[in-house]
This record gives C-alpha cells, structure tokens and sequence, in this order.
C-alpha cells in the first residue's frame, strides 16, 4: 500500500522543475491544460483500478498531472490576471491550498467511510472537467475584467 502514495510522490518531487521549465518552452496554458486532463484521466484509472498494480499505475501519471498544476497555476495567474488583481488572485489560491490542506483528511475520510475508497479518486473527475473548463474559457472569474 506504501507504493500508491509512493508512486505519486515520487512522480511530483522529481518532475515538478522539469515541468516548469517545459511550460516556459512550450506555453504554460498548454501544457496546465494537458496537466488538468492527465491528472483528470488518471483520477478516473485510479478510481476503476481492479488491483493494487493497476492502481500504482495510475498514481505516476496522476503525479505527473498533479506537478504540472503545481508548477505551472501560479505562474499562468501571474500572467493572465490583470495587474490590479494580482494580488487577490495569489491571496486566493494561497486560501483555496490552505484549505485543502486542512479540510483533505477529513473530507477525505468521510468520502471513504461513506462511499469506499474508489470515491477519494473518483471526486477529482468532476472537479477536473471544471478546472479544464475554467482554464480554457474566459468565463474564469479571476480572469474576467470588470466594467467599473
């Protein structure tokens, strides 16, 4: 059981710089956006795994996702919100990290008591589609400009 978490941390800690670096060659929101839909697909292999194999499979490439959105979300942000909402922007997905570190245990455990294990993985699936969503429209609402 160590190898699920194992496999997935291994796949962050070691691609998390390469990755950055690739976004800088290729283009952060393209590759962000590849990042979303692996982490996303992966999240559904993780969630359908028939064995302990297959799910350790499946975590790599969800780790690889998981360190193209760490690498690449503070950055694209940077880039694409206006100049005077910066700030809030940073502050709020410094909020949304804080709180997912503090609620993930926790919601995590009931998701499990209630559903099985499956249902830790499987949330990300819908989660996934709306950040892929909002990352590749401009109905994002940290991105929309206001008309003051």
């Amino acid at each position: 059981m160590q190898w699920v978490v194992l496999a997935y941390l291994l796949a962050v800690t070691t691609l998390i710089v390469s990755v950055g670096r690739l976004g800088d060659l290729i283009g952060r929101r393209r590759l962000l956006l590849a990042g979303i839909a692996l982490f996303t697909v992966a999240s559904v292999l993780c969630g359908l795994a028939p064995t302990l194999w297959l799910l350790i499979a499946a975590r790599a490439p969800q780790g690889l996702g998981a360190a193209i959105m760490m690498a690449l979300t503070m950055s694209l942000v940077g880039e694409t919100v206006p100049k005077a909402r910066t700030g809030s922007a940073m502050g709020l997905l410094g909020t949304m990290s804080a709180i997912g570190t503090a609620l993930g245990p926790s919601l995590g455990g009931v998701l499990i008591a209630g559903f099985g294990w499956r249902a830790i993985f499987l949330v990300n699936v819908p989660l996934g589609i709306l950040s892929f969503w909002f990352s590749r429209s401009a109905t994002c609402p940290l991105t929309a400009r206001r008309r003051d």
